[in-house]
């Protein structure tokens, strides 16, 4: 009798054990979601889920291919310019006019770091691009980036009316809330 009692006990934990499970994808963004939202809301007891749909998953790639194509663009645009290496080249050539007379310090000094500044902004793009190009070439297709979806609920506003209330989430790539703003 006792090694029953014993065995159903065990059999109970068990069941009850395996039960506990991980939350789904759904559970961690409405939970994600209510932990940012509700503090906000005027009623939070009267809080309730409508719905969620997902507008848009953004892969680390396809992120990485967009900030890529717009800083190339940015590089050739830069490069392009006509005045661009004229502008550096005329700043160059003040500097070595102007260095020796004490009444352009100032303005010797201020092309100088001007050049430094227009040559660094440069190189960090590039510097950028690398980056990206490796994020593009080292990523799957399924890494998330983020994820945008619309959340409905009903809540009491300040006048204590029930309302129908939509919010555009993006959520990061664990789900957590990067950004909200209410949809009209």
């Amino acid at each position: 009798m006792k090694n029953k009692i014993i065995s159903l006990s065990i059999i109970a934990i068990m069941v009850i054990g395996c039960g506990e499970t991980e939350l789904s994808t759904e559970q961690k963004i409405q939970s994600n979601i209510e932990a940012e939202l509700l503090p906000r809301l005027n009623d939070p007891e009267s809080y309730e889920f409508v719905s969620v749909s997902e507008i848009d998953t953004v892969t680390v790639k396809d992120n990485a291919i967009d900030i890529l194509e717009w800083s190339n663009e940015q590089v050739a645009k830069l490069d392009s310019y006509d005045g661009y290496n004229k502008q550096i080249e005329d700043i160059e050539n003040d500097i070595s006019e102007y260095k020796n007379i004490d009444a352009y310090s100032n303005y010797v000094k201020d092309s100088q770091d001007l050049v430094v500044r227009i040559k660094s902004i440069r190189q960090d793009i590039m510097d950028k691009n690398k980056e990206y190009r490796n994020d593009v070439e080292k990523s799957n297709d399924t890494d998330i980036h983020s994820i945008t979806l619309i959340y409905k609920l009903r809540a009491k506003n300040a006048m204590g009316a029930k309302t129908l209330n939509s919010y555009k989430y993006i959520l990061n790539d664990t789900l957590g809330v990067k950004s909200y703003k209410l949809v009209e």
